[in-house]
């Protein structure tokens, strides 16, 4: 549509309508009832085709209406595509569909990709692979919501015979230990003279019935040679009979040469991902982590590794480090385990005495609490000869205590070594 330019009493100014001007008298633009209905019916009808209903004083009708034929596909004269469409579109616009696997030449797996390692996944987390595998490839006990990938590590891959008849009765997907094919191995037998012997034969090459054969056979240390001696009747040849075998050679596995290749499944668009993120799935994953769980974890603190009683969150080894000490030396050493096992300290030392003598001993480490058992022995230099010699301690603290050396009836002579054991924390 357009200006009524075509009829020349409407009186436009420029191609357009004017308002009557009352200082000069020129009168203003005339409008011809046949244009106006036109214009009105015009817009009536596109206001009807949104299924709104004409009101005089609604003034937003027609873009409201606009707005309803955009939307609606009725109204479309060329393939309009929803957001699923769309988002199918896309996901095949890089020619890579998910689920697709693919070998790359180098441990470092693309974007996009995940190694086809067996490994247990979210459904939640890969939905698009998820649809596609389902749960082909999931083993007794899988935790609902997961899915397991196929495992290609170390393995060759077949395509599958689906009908044809070569590999008959397996599906997708199903693993096939490895066979060696029928095969027949020749072998050329021949006898040799073997000079005397009651029935024995004397001439090379000579041949006898499967049933005449007696399975003796002989070959030197030094021949690459094999020779079979035939009897014919049980044994009529004399002398040393040696047996020959054959052992095993080759590998654990029939193979082919080969290149190693990590094989990747596709598992998501990247393009699709960004932007478009499902936070009420992201959300079942934002959960505590657990033994049949996945989700999120805390790393505890020292104080809750040594209190040991928080089931909710990991120990670093640092943590778990923390507070453990040792130190061992001829004389003297001592095990202290960390708090979170209690603190448990274990010393040891040692002291050189003569008869009826004592020496303080001077712990590696002070007992933060106590020493609660102490025991000790006195070394002997050959049998029985100390009999008389007891080990004994007294004033035991923090630091230190005293080793005594008590000599029963009359001294022994020499110096002897007593040791000494604390247990404490």
């Amino acid at each position: 549509m357009d200006y009524p330019k075509s009829v020349p009493s409407v009186g436009l100014v420029n191609g357009k309508f004017v308002d009557e001007n009352t200082v000069s008298g020129a009168p203003g633009s005339l409008i011809s009832a046949s244009w106006g209905n036109a214009v009105t019916d015009e817009l009536l009808a596109v206001i009807r085709a949104a299924q709104i209903n004409p009101k005089e004083e609604d003034l937003d009708q027609l873009l409201e209406a606009i707005r309803y034929i955009i939307q609606n596909d009725a109204y479309t004269k060329g393939r309009v595509y929803n957001k699923e469409e769309i988002d199918a579109l896309l996901k095949l616009s890089n020619g890579v569909p998910v689920g697709m696997m693919a070998a790359f030449p180098k441990a470092a797996v693309p974007p996009g990709f995940l190694e086809v390692d067996g490994s247990l996944l979210s459904i939640d987390a890969y939905p698009d692979l998820a649809a596609y595998l389902g749960t082909w490839y999931n083993q007794a006990g899988d935790p609902a919501g997961y899915f397991r990938l196929p495992e290609s590590r170390g393995e060759f891959l077949r395509g599958w015979d689906h009908g044809r008849g070569v590999d008959a009765g397996r599906g997708v997907g199903a693993f096939q230990d490895q066979l060696l094919g029928a095969h027949v191995h020749k072998e050329t037998g021949f006898v040799d003279n073997v000079g005397a012997g009651s029935g024995a034969s004397s001439v090379t090459g000579a041949t006898a019935s499967p049933g005449t054969f007696f399975g003796k056979v002989y070959g030197g240390a030094s021949s690459t040679t094999a020779k079979a001696y035939v009897e014919t009747s049980p044994d009529s040849l004399g002398g040393s009979i040696a047996g020959l075998f054959s052992g095993s050679a080759g590998g654990k596995e029939t193979r082919p040469r080969n290149i190693a290749v990590m094989w990747c499944i596709k598992a998501w668009n990247e393009p699709i991902n960004q932007g478009n993120i499902d936070v009420a799935a992201l959300a079942a994953l934002v959960v505590q982590a657990s033994e049949v769980n996945r989700g999120l974890s805390r790393l505890a603190n020292q104080t809750e590794v040594n209190a040991g009683v928080d089931d909710a969150t990991v120990v670093t080894p640092k943590k778990m480090r923390f507070g453990f000490a040792m130190s061992f030396t001829a004389a003297s050493g001592y095990v202290l385990f960390p708090t979170w096992l209690g603190g448990l300290l274990i010393q040891y030392g040692r002291a050189t005495l003569a008869g009826d003598t004592f020496a303080t001993l001077t712990w590696p480490l002070a007992w933060p609490d106590a020493c609660y058992a102490i025991s000790g022995a006195a070394h002997s230099s050959a049998a029985r000869v100390n009999d008389g010699v007891s080990a004994q301690y007294r004033n035991l603290t923090k630091t230190s205590v005293i080793l005594d050396r008590q000599d029963i009836v009359e001294l022994s002579a020499g110096t002897r070594d007593l040791f000494v054991i604390g247990i404490g924390k």
